[in-house]
């Protein structure tokens, strides 16, 4: 079997093979300038047990990681939840102060409405000098006797 073969069965790459080649992991010998494994079962299930050791390791590691990470998110959720209740909180204690700022607001504007118009009404009235509308009554008033 070539290293080629050796890679994609293994699923790794033919640098990894002429390592362990090099390092005794691999039986192989050259044929024509060219490696040559001999058997990739001892190899197998000599990985095997180590990867799997491995990949337990990782995973119980992992596994811890993720429960520690989703701890702290949970914390955090929480936490969010409390800050968003609080300012729902305040935003509906602004919507009244609000509400009751516009009512002020509108009450004051028809007041000085009305005593605006009850100055113009005044302006109004008085606007010709005394004399002139007391004998202008009176003229009416003969004027309606007659």
């Amino acid at each position: 079997m070539t290293i080629a073969e050796a890679a994609k069965r293994l699923g790794k790459s033919e640098k990894t093979v002429r390592r362990w080649i090099e390092a005794g992991k691999l039986k192989a010998s050259i044929v024509k300038g060219k490696y040559e494994i001999e058997s990739l079962d001892t190899l197998d299930v000599q990985m095997s047990r180590t990867e799997m050791s491995n990949e337990s390791n990782l995973s119980n590691e992992l596994v811890i990681e993720l429960k520690a990470q989703l701890a702290g998110l949970r914390g955090e959720k929480e936490q969010w939840l409390q800050e968003r209740s609080e300012l729902q909180k305040e935003l509906a204690e602004y919507r009244r102060t609000l509400e009751d700022a516009s009512q002020r607001h509108d009450t004051i504007v028809m007041q000085i409405t009305r005593q605006l118009e009850m100055s113009q009404r005044m302006l109004a009235a008085h606007q010709e000098p005394w004399y002139r509308r007391w004998f202008r009554k009176s003229r009416r008033t003969e004027g309606e006797t007659r």
